[in-house]
């Protein structure tokens, strides 16, 4: 099943919205324990109207439900779960579970950190999470508070996760010439536009490529 891939400054923005402890009313929370079952829009419960809370110095949330007879059940379902599917009015967010990942990976999920969700971006041959942690820092003179984005691959065929930047971005356009030949004569290849950029091209590339395995595939070989 193909996916598009989620348009990542859009995604950004949204998240940053969810990030700054406004309370949002939300549709549904759909709750997917592989990842074929969300290609197959099969979730294992759908929850009405959930409770999703912010951690405070980064994007990552948590869900839980919000009462009921079942709650507990729920809430334990929730935090087993593997991907979670958030529908926000007319928006809809995908995140991935920090403990499933550090269950999963062998190498470096703990930089993401082992509890709650972080964003998602996919298609069906690519996964990025997107980790943005506001830090003291000065700009133009001014102390305060201020995010600090960070992109992720998640390489489900080796296992490990890795920060996308500048020399990764290259690693990857390694296998398209004329994409890497392009990015290094860029100017400000550095800057996370200019990253986002070139990623998104290699995602365009790699979803028309025969020999990319899917996401899926890989998944269904580590079982």
């Amino acid at each position: 099943m193909k996916r598009v891939w989620v348009i990542l400054m859009c995604t950004m923005v949204a998240i940053a919205s969810l990030a700054q402890d406004v309370k949002l009313r939300h549709d549904s929370l759909c709750i997917y324990s592989t990842w074929q079952s969300l290609l197959d829009g099969t979730p294992d419960a759908i929850l009405e109207n959930p409770v999703e809370t912010n951690f405070e110095k980064n994007n990552r949330v948590n869900f839980r439900c919000a009462g009921g007879k079942s709650k507990k059940n729920i809430d334990n379902l929730i935090g087993q779960a593997m991907i979670l599917e958030y529908n926000l009015e007319d928006t809809t967010l995908y995140y991935v579970n920090c403990a499933w990942l550090n269950g999963y990976m062998t190498e470096g999920a703990l930089r993401l950190g082992r509890e709650g969700y972080l964003p998602m971006l996919f298609n069906d041959k690519m996964i990025c999470v997107v980790l943005t942690e506001y830090k003291m820092a000065t700009r133009y003179a001014i102390d305060g508070t201020y995010p600090i984005t960070v992109l992720y691959h998640l390489d489900f065929e080796n296992r490990c996760v890795h920060e996308i930047n500048p020399k990764y971005l290259l690693h990857l356009l390694e296998f398209y010439p004329d994409l890497r030949r392009r990015y290094e004569g860029r100017k400000h290849k550095d800057s996370m536009e200019v990253i986002v950029d070139y990623l998104n091209e290699y995602i365009n590339r790699i979803a028309g490529d025969g020999e990319v395995p899917s996401v899926e595939e890989v998944l269904g070989e580590n079982e």
